[in-house]
C-alpha cells in the first residue's frame, strides 16, 4: 500500500477492495444484465482489478462498462493498461485523466455500482477552484456551503450519479461518524439510501498518522432490512469468512442530546443512563468561559528557548508560554517552578511579541531576516498582518488551561505560573461566583471523563481531541474545596499511579452529590469510560 500525502490519497489495501467487490457484485448481477461501474478517484486501480477478477468468475456474461477518473496521468495509464490486458470481451472502458470535481458536471446518473476511496484533503490544501466546486455540490444537495474536506464532495456527488437501484461503497475517514461538519452529509446519505452499512475498523488501514477508517456501503433500493447498520471489524480476517454481524442504529438522540454514531457499539441501556444523569448536571460553560490560545503561524520560529533569547537580544519581546500539553504531564497545577525547569532544560518557552515595538536593533533584525530566509513571512497567516512578525490577539494568560488534545486523559490545569499558551489549549476563566481550585478539582471524575470520550473525536495512536464547543458541553458537578484541600489534592494527583486512582477517589466526593446516584450507576459510568478508552487505544 502506498500513500501520497500531498494529494490526500491513501491507497486502499487490495483485500478491502476484493471484499467490497465480492460482497456487492452478486447482488448487482442478479438485478441487471448491464453493469455500469464508476471509480471517481481510481488511484492505482485496486477496485478495477478486484472487479475484473470477479467478473471473470461470473457464470453469466453480463456486459460491463467501466469508467474511471484519476487526476494523475501515470496512475490513470496503469489502470488503462490493466483493463487492456485483463478485461473480458464484454467489458468496455473509459479511463479519464482529470479532477473528478471538475469532470462530474458532465456525468449522468447512470451508474449501477460506484466504488472508491476519495482523497482526504482539508480546506487549507484545496485550490479556490476546488472549494468553489465543493460549495456548488453542497448547494445542489441542499446542504450548508461550509467546506472542510474534499471527501464530502466526492461522496455527495457520487450518490447523485447512481441509478435508482444503484449501490455505492466508499472507504472513508472515521471522522464521518465523529465530526460536526459531517452531520449534514450523513443526514443527506440517510435520506438517499434505503439501507446503509458502516464497517468500523478497529485497526488502521492506512499508513497515515491519525487516520481511522470506515467502509460505507449505501443501497438505493434493497431487499434486506432498511435502515442504518453498523458492524465492528476487530480483525480483517472476518471479511473473508463473513463472520460479522450488523447492529441496527435506532436512536441518535437520548434525553435531548445528540449521540455520535461512533458510539453505536455501546449498550443502549448504558448510554441512556449516562444521558439521563447528564440532564441533571450543569455543563462546564455554566461555570467558566474559554478561549483559544495564541496562534503564531509558526511555533518553531515565534517560540524560542533561553539560548535563542540571549543570542538575539530578544528579551524585551518575550512572554512566557507553554507550547503543548506533553510539557505539563502528571499535574493539576502548573507553577512558576515548573516553568523554570522547562526553561532551564532548553525547552522553547518564550513567545516573541513584537507588537507596537521597534525592531531596528541589529540582532533583532538578524533574527527577523532568519525568518524571511525560511519564508515564514510568506505563510498565509503572516501575509494577513501589517508586519508579518506581529502576532495578533496576544491576550493575557488564562486562570486555567485545558489542552484540546490528550492521550490517557484530558488535562485541565490551574495556571499558577500565569503563562500564555498556544492554540493547543483553551484559556479558561471562572465566572465570579465560582472558585478556581474547586473547579479544577471537580473536573476529574468519571462522568466528565466519560463524556470527554463521548463528545470528542479520536485519531490513530489514541489521541483524543475536543473542539471548543465539545469542551464547553462537558457535564461537571461543581464541588467546593478549600485552598488547603486543593493543595493536598494536587500533591496526591502528582503521586498517582494512574488517573483511575484519582477518579475513584473523586467519584465518591463529586458524583455522590448528584441526586439519586447509586453504586451501580457509578460503576456503569466507570465501565463506559473504560470501554471508550479501550476503543480509543484499540485494545
Amino acid at each position: 500500500m502506498s500513500s501520497k500525502k500531498s494529494t490526500g490519497s491513501y491507497y486502499t489495501p487490495s483485500y478491502i477492495a476484493s471484499f467490497v467487490v465480492q460482497y456487492l457484485l452478486p447482488e448487482v448481477v442478479l438485478t441487471t444484465d448491464f453493469i455500469t461501474f464508476l471509480e471517481p478517484s481510481a488511484g492505482d486501480g485496486v477496485f478495477v482489478s478486484a472487479l475484473l477478477q470477479q467478473v471473470a468468475l461470473l457464470p453469466q456474461a453480463n456486459d460491463i462498462c467501466v469508467r474511471t477518473v484519476e487526476r494523475e496521468p501515470a496512475e490513470s495509464a496503469k489502470v488503462e493498461e490493466l483493463l487492456k490486458t485483463t478485461a473480458c470481451e464484454n467489458v468496455v472502458w473509459d479511463c479519464s485523466v482529470g479532477d473528478f470535481l471538475e469532470m462530474q458536471v458532465e456525468l449522468q446518473p447512470e451508474y449501477r455500482l460506484i466504488l472508491g476511496n476519495p482523497p482526504y484533503l482539508n480546506k487549507k490544501r484545496l485550490t479556490q477552484k476546488q472549494i468553489d466546486v465543493c460549495i456548488n455540490i453542497n448547494e445542489e444537495a441542499g446542504l450548508p456551503t461550509f467546506v472542510s474536506n474534499i471527501w464530502t464532495a466526492f461522496v455527495l456527488r457520487s450518490a447523485q450519479l447512481l441509478t435508482a437501484d444503484g449501490v455505492m461503497a466508499f472507504v472513508l475517514p472515521a471522522e464521518i461518524l465523529q465530526v460536526k461538519y459531517a452531520v449534514a452529509v450523513k443526514e443527506y446519505l440517510y435520506k438517499s439510501f434505503d439501507r446503509i452499512e458502516f464497517f468500523d475498523f478497529k485497526e488502521l488501514l492506512f499508513d497515515a498518522k491519525g487516520q481511522g477508517t470506515i467502509l460505507f456501503i449505501g443501497y438505493k433500493k434493497t431487499n434486506k432490512e432498511a435502515g442504518v447498520f453498523f458492524t465492528n471489524i476487530h480483525d480483517t480476517a472476518v471479511l473473508e469468512t463473513r463472520d460479522f454481524e450488523f447492529k441496527k442504529q435506532h436512536a441518535v438522540e437520548l434525553e435531548g442530546f445528540r449521540v455520535k454514531e461512533s458510539h453505536h457499539d455501546l449498550p443502549q441501556e448504558d448510554l441512556e443512563l449516562l444521558y439521563r444523569i447528564r440532564r441533571e448536571v450543569k455543563a462546564i460553560q455554566h461555570y467558566a468561559t474559554s478561549k483559544p490560545g495564541v496562534v503564531t503561524a509558526a511555533n518553531d520560529y515565534f517560540i524560542v528557548n533561553q539560548e535563542q533569547l540571549d543570542a538575539f537580544d530578544l528579551q524585551p519581546f518575550s512572554k512566557e508560554i507553554i507550547q503543548k500539553g506533553s510539557l505539563v504531564n502528571g499535574k493539576v497545577e502548573f507553577t512558576q517552578e515548573d516553568f523554570q525547569k522547562l526553561s532551564q532544560a532548553g525547552t522553547p518557552t518564550y513567545l516573541l511579541d513584537f507588537n507596537n515595538k521597534p525592531t531596528s536593533e541589529t540582532k533583532v533584525r538578524e533574527y527577523l531576516n532568519k525568518g524571511e530566509a525560511r519564508a515564514i513571512h510568506k505563510r498565509y497567516k503572516c501575509l494577513q498582518r501589517d508586519r508579518w512578525y506581529d502576532i495578533p490577539n496576544v491576550s493575557g494568560p488564562g486562570e486555567a488551561l485545558f489542552f484540546k488534545r490528550c492521550h490517557k486523559y484530558p488535562k485541565l490545569l490551574k495556571n499558577t505560573a500565569n503563562v500564555l499558551v498556544t492554540d493547543s489549549a483553551y484559556k479558561v476563566a471562572l465566572k465570579p461566583e465560582y472558585d478556581l481550585d474547586s473547579f479544577v478539582f471537580s473536573f476529574y471524575n468519571s462522568l466528565t471523563m466519560a463524556f470527554a470520550e463521548l463528545e470528542g473525536r479520536h485519531y490513530g495512536g489514541g489521541v483524543l481531541e475536543l473542539i471548543p464547543s465539545e469542551f464547553k458541553r462537558l457535564p461537571m458537578v461543581y464541588t467546593p474545596r478549600s485552598g488547603a484541600e486543593f493543595s493536598l489534592y494536587a500533591e496526591q494527583f502528582k503521586r498517582k499511579q494512574s488517573i483511575s486512582e484519582v477518579l475513584d477517589s473523586n467519584d465518591e466526593v463529586v458524583l455522590r452529590q448528584i441526586p439519586g446516584m447509586t453504586n451501580d450507576a457509578i460503576e456503569t459510568i466507570k465501565r463506559v469510560r473504560q470501554l471508550l478508552l479501550n476503543r480509543r487505544f484499540r485494545v
